[in-house]
């Protein structure tokens, strides 16, 4: 679970100005995934492969946040992520429990979008780029 790994560090250490360069990481990741479970179900449609590894990308960015957003409720019993207990403190202490839960709910909304065949490298950008700490400017 190497990808796992290097991707809860990229969140935990996420800044606005990796993100592009960070989404075409995610993205080539996926279809390193991708090409491998190709190999393991010849039959099945490239594409369908091709959304399922994007979606466990995407599955495990939730998973650190849903462990970020426990660690600010409950403390640290039960996380996901139990071995990369730093970077989740890490993602904690950037992200209130509310704020991981919008987080959250902002991830399971590109999961929809992985569905409806969005372009994937959009996807990702906007994953990383709603996971950075940053003003917004209010008009």
């Amino acid at each position: 679970m190497q990808v796992k790994k290097q991707i809860v560090n990229s969140i935990a250490d996420c800044k606005l100005a990796d993100c592009v360069e960070l989404a075409e990481s995610f993205l080539s990741e996926s279809k390193k995934i991708a090409a491998a479970w190709t190999k393991l179900e010849p039959k099945t449609s490239k594409t369908d492969i091709t959304r399922k590894a994007h979606k466990l990308l995407i599955t495990m960015i939730i998973s650190a946040l849903r462990d970020a957003m426990k660690l600010n409720v409950t403390g640290s019993d039960g996380f996901i992520n139990f071995d990369q207990k730093g970077e989740i403190e890490a993602i904690a202490g950037c992200f209130g429990a509310e704020q991981a839960a919008e987080k959250v709910a902002d991830s399971f909304k590109a999961l929809h979008w992985v569905d409806c065949s969005v372009n994937e490298k959009l996807i990702f950008e906007y994953l990383l780029l709603n996971l950075t700490v940053s003003d917004k400017i209010q008009v």
